[in-house]
């Protein structure tokens, strides 16, 4: 469960611009105070946004490589208004971000995009936010956070504005949405969302890949009557909005030589007679330093969204020569091992690798096994606990050689329709590998073993080539470790036993391959996984791993059959 989230506010007056003020009212002015004019003024409430993972770092064009400036306007639906509602977070998330990306993912021209038929309708999105105390949506259409917008945009989609227009807002309760609303929705979801790292690379990483930005800003009283083309570089005072005004926004592009050091490109909900024609240049590094609302975590609110999870266009390809084949990843079991090492931090784990296709896997053609550990909340926090080759090099037919970290070299092949244990012991019982988990490991990981991460094979179904041993994330301390939920005591060490087997029903066998399942849509889908691998392998940061496992674990583990334990 999300902690009880807390509303994203925009406090901003009602009659000029309509944004969201946090006290989930708007205020009639005093004509007794002239410093009091259309505002609901109220205290920082900020969402938390801990349980968002962050984007994994791949496919991006490398720092010194970045254009002088980006310009994603010619992607965006027409600038529009929110009018008198607190509806600002649906703006940024659907209206712009949404109608964005799915526009560059379906090649929508700028004729499409000015069609109604083609754009997200904020409406909708934030009508479709159910009331409750677990959420954030504020009464009559005023106010609602990030997470609420995008946990729709995911599970059920937003209707496009042709469906649902920006008129007769009504109250905005989910009781006034109607079934062809849903319906319609459910052709424009998102596959996932994103925290990015606040720094001006990244930021910039993300627009030259065609990737909007949604960000929450705080905001001071020069930001209200903006209505130029000039680079804002500072706040000024908060007589009008009050020291809390907070808005949600969408980064649309950048320009190094805009302003002293360079700005960013903001496209608002307020109009085109706002700003430049609706837009606002912001400082890069007002914009990271102050513009930028924290969460109640500290964590800036910068966001991405996601229309697919498929492979990036440089991933490396598949060799032509190897189709046919189809690995199985399986695990039995796997358990701590500190009664017989004495490591609080030693594991064992029974694998098998399958091969269900209708081509032999062969070592003549290299292929890689690993079982790494992944933070769930941030997979670029990860590790490599062992990695098995597949190889004919400097190795006669059939031997095994690991060189004392639990790392192999293996001249084995998988024929069609065997495996990897039936090959080396002449059983299907598994193999057995000891490993051990760092013992400066702390937080809520993931263990998975992962074949073919280096896509050598061109297989139909790759998401077989994983397996997790929990559907939820293992909770680690100093490198011990507990199921997530479970309090960490002596004796009480994370264990997980497969009850099924290869014969098992296909569907059943299939909820080991992934973690993105109802209740927990937004974790990382093991097409993520398997291209940010690629992406570590291809810059070399992968290799950096397995050399600190390498130093770290000194072992004398192997590959043993399952049978003898």
């Amino acid at each position: 469960m999300r902690p009880q989230k807390l509303v994203l506010t925009a406090c901003i007056a009602a009659v000029l611009f309509g944004c969201k003020k946090e006290e989930d009212k708007i205020l009639t002015p005093d004509e007794g105070n002239p410093n009091q004019l259309e505002f609901g003024l109220g205290g920082v409430a900020n969402e938390d946004l801990s349980e968002v993972p962050v984007s994994t770092k791949f496919g991006y064009t490398a720092a010194d490589n970045l254009p002088s400036s980006v310009d994603l306007s010619p992607y965006l639906p027409p600038v529009g208004h929110q009018g008198q509602y607190g509806t600002c977070a649906s703006w940024s998330t659907g209206y712009y971000a949404k109608t964005t990306s799915e526009g560059i993912a379906k090649g929508y021209t700028a004729t499409q995009l000015s069609n109604a038929a083609y754009q997200i309708s904020p409406r909708d999105l934030f009508t479709a936010i159910p009331e409750g105390a677990s959420s954030a949506k504020g009464d009559n259409c005023n106010g609602s956070s990030f997470t609420d917008n995008l946990d729709v945009l995911q599970e059920r989609g937003a209707a496009t504005l042709s469906v649902v227009p920006y008129t007769n807002m009504g109250n905005c309760s989910k009781a006034s949405s109607s079934p062809a609303w849903d319906a319609e929705a459910a052709k424009h979801k998102i596959k996932s969302y994103r925290l990015i790292d606040p720094t001006i690379v990244s930021i910039k990483q993300q627009l030259v890949n065609k990737v909007p930005i949604i960000l929450g800003a705080k905001l001071a009283d020069n930001f209200m009557t903006w209505n130029s083309d000039n680079v804002l570089s500072s706040n000024t005072t908060y007589t009008k909005v009050g020291q809390h005004a907070y808005h949600a926004l969408t980064i649309v592009g950048y320009d190094d030589h805009k302003g002293a050091n360079g700005a960013f490109k903001i496209v608002n909900s307020w109009g085109t007679t706002w700003g430049s024609k609706g837009f606002i240049w912001v400082d890069y590094n007002f914009l990271l330093n102050t513009f930028i609302t924290p969460d109640e975590k500290g964590n800036k609110e910068l966001i991405v969204i996601s229309e697919t999870t498929t492979k990036p266009q440089d991933d490396p390809q598949p060799n032509p020569g190897t189709k046919g084949v189809d690995l199985v990843a399986w695990v039995n079991q796997d358990f701590s091992s500190y009664q017989s090492t004495g490591y609080a931090t030693s594991r064992t784990v029974d694998l098998n690798i399958y091969n269900d296709g209708s081509a032999d896997a062969k070592p003549q053609t290299p292929w890689t096994a690993y079982y790494i550990y992944y933070n769930a909340r941030n997979a670029n926090d990860y590790g490599v606990l062992f990695h098995h080759t597949y190889t004919n090099k400097n190795l006669a037919s059939g031997k095994v050689n690991c060189d004392g970290s639990g790392n192999c070299n293996l001249n084995v092949p998988i024929p069609s329709g065997s495996n990897l244990s039936d090959q080396l012991f002449g059983h299907d019982e598994g193999v057995q590998v000891e490993y051990i988990m760092p013992s400066n490991l702390n937080g809520s990981y993931y263990l998975v073993l992962v074949v073919d991460a280096d896509g050598t094979f061109d297989e139909s179904y790759e998401d077989d080539n994983f397996f997790y041993t929990t559907d939820r994330p293992i909770k680690f301390r100093n490198g011990y470790a507990a199921r997530e939920g479970y309090d960490q005591v002596a004796g009480a060490a994370f264990s997980f036993k497969n009850q099924m087997t290869l014969k098992s029903p296909l569907k059943s066998r299939r909820e080991f391959n992934s973690v993105v399942k109802p209740g927990n849509l937004n974790a990382y889908s093991p097409q993520e996984i398997f291209s940010f691998i690629r992406q570590q392998k291809k810059s070399g940061a992968f290799t950096q791993k397995l050399r600190e496992h390498d130093r770290q674990n000194a072992t004398q583990s192997s590959i043993r059959s399952a049978k003898s334990k």
